[in-house]
């Protein structure tokens, strides 16, 4: 079974999942309704696994913020740095970080204060 193949099937099984809440709430009130909302439940937290299953599989990152957890979606590239940036669409979490791109900052402003000023420089006293 190809990747293209399991998505439809989850897709499938979403659609499913979907009918049968909204055929649960015209069930009577009682233990076997409780029970019936019950194993939804469980199928649907079943189904959000085997979606971020299916996404780490194709690759994505997935973001911890939940269980299971969400896929992280593209957001293009870092103007500067052309790195990929993946968000989160629950929590908003970002991946590589701004922290990530502030560090990349600090290191370029780095070297160009250092720049002519190696080590070996300094020991013919060019410094």
């Amino acid at each position: 079974m190809d990747m293209s193949q399991i998505s439809e099937y989850i897709r499938a099984s979403k659609d499913v999942l979907d009918i049968l809440r909204s055929l649960s709430a015209l069930l009577p009130k009682g233990p076997d309704a409780d029970a019936a909302q019950q194993r939804l439940e469980q199928a649907e937290k079943a189904l959000r696994a085997s979606e971020a299953q299916l996404a780490q599989s194709l690759g994505y990152k997935l973001c911890q913020c939940t269980f299971p957890p969400n896929p992280m979606l593209s957001h293009g590239y870092h103007p500067r740095y052309g790195d990929e940036v993946f968000k989160c669409p629950s929590c908003g979490k970002q991946i590589p970080s701004e922290q990530h791109f502030e560090m990349y900052d600090s290191v370029d402003a780095h070297n160009e204060r250092a720049a002519g000023n190696s080590w070996a420089d300094a020991r013919k006293g060019r410094r």
